[in-house]
């Protein structure tokens, strides 16, 4: 299993995804001078941990700030991620539309 994580601090967040958080936590504190926290992980299946990734990032694309990170609040993110969860990770049929090219609303 992998998880789909929030780091950052309290008016930026980076959602990723990593098999082990704490660690990708240290890694990114090297290049960073504002403390960072892991603020939430969540676990998800391994063959489904991208696509959720990916449709969190399209979901929050107007709060984007660079790369992975948002503009939002730790809170907001635990929100987006916890929904986006529950509407995708039960969906079997979400890896076929994704390799296929269909869209996922």
């Amino acid at each position: 299993m992998s998880y789909i994580y929030v780091i950052g601090t309290e008016n930026q967040v980076k959602i990723g995804f990593s098999k082990t958080p704490e660690k990708r936590l240290k890694q990114l504190q090297t290049g960073n001078m504002n403390k960072l926290q892991l603020y939430y992980k969540e676990e998800v299946q391994d063959s489904k941990v991208r696509i959720i990734e990916h449709l969190i990032h399209r979901d929050l694309k107007d709060k984007k700030s660079c790369g992975e990170w948002f503009n939002i609040s730790p809170q907001d993110a635990i929100s987006h991620l916890q929904f986006a969860k529950i509407r995708y990770d039960s969906d079997d049929d979400l890896e076929f539309y994704w390799k296929n090219g269909l869209r996922i609303i």
